[in-house]
């Protein structure tokens, strides 16, 4: 019987190796222009109404972040997106100044955490909710993610979006006397294995 046990634990750990792989990538890119044109990034989208008449819409990109993800038969498990607070950019200095400091409380919580809580399957071209928990400000919040994956090129490439609300993710609303910011924030996103 021991022996046995110890088959089952071998054969575990070897199939492991075998079919598991554990992946991390850092993206790292310049400057606003250049996540401009990448293609690969993660993109958020918000608008912002000065004197309560004209309604801009503005971006911002994470210039340099981490992915890591476990990689096993036709799905892939953990995938976690790490970077840093002031690695956000959205081109305009005083509103990334703002962001970092008043928004996101830069000083205090640095980093930004995105776990993916759930299997994400492969050659996937439907979206698919996935709920993600994001360790912003010191706390943990939950909301979904749409993705879906295809290969291009023999990598996995992932691909998906969220719509969420600065007030539902604890961050302080960044409006001014003259110009209010919309609440929501569309994210995208697009990488590679």
């Amino acid at each position: 019987m021991k022996n046995l046990i110890m088959f089952f634990c071998t054969f575990g750990m070897l199939s492991f190796t075998i079919w598991g792989r554990e992946i991390t990538k850092s993206y790292k890119i310049g400057s606003y222009e250049d996540a401009k044109k990448s293609s690969e990034y993660i993109k958020f989208e918000m608008d912002s109404t000065k004197l309560g008449i004209i309604t801009t819409s503005f971006n911002g990109f994470v210039r340099d972040f981490a992915v890591s993800l476990n990689k096993e038969g036709n799905v892939v498990k953990d995938l976690k997106v790490a970077f840093e607070v002031k690695n956000m950019d959205t081109d305009i200095d005083a509103r990334n100044e703002k962001m970092w400091n008043q928004c996101l409380d830069y000083k205090n919580f640095s980093n930004i955490l995105v776990h993916f809580k759930s299997e994400i399957p492969l050659d996937n071209n439907d979206l698919v909710a996935i709920p993600v928990t994001m360790k912003i400000r010191g706390m943990e919040k939950i909301f979904f993610v749409n993705i879906k994956t295809h290969k291009e090129k023999n990598k996995v490439v992932l691909q998906g979006n969220a719509n969420v609300k600065l007030s539902e993710l604890g961050i302080p609303d960044p409006s001014i006397f003259v110009a209010s910011v919309s609440d929501l924030v569309k994210i995208s996103f697009y990488f590679s294995e």
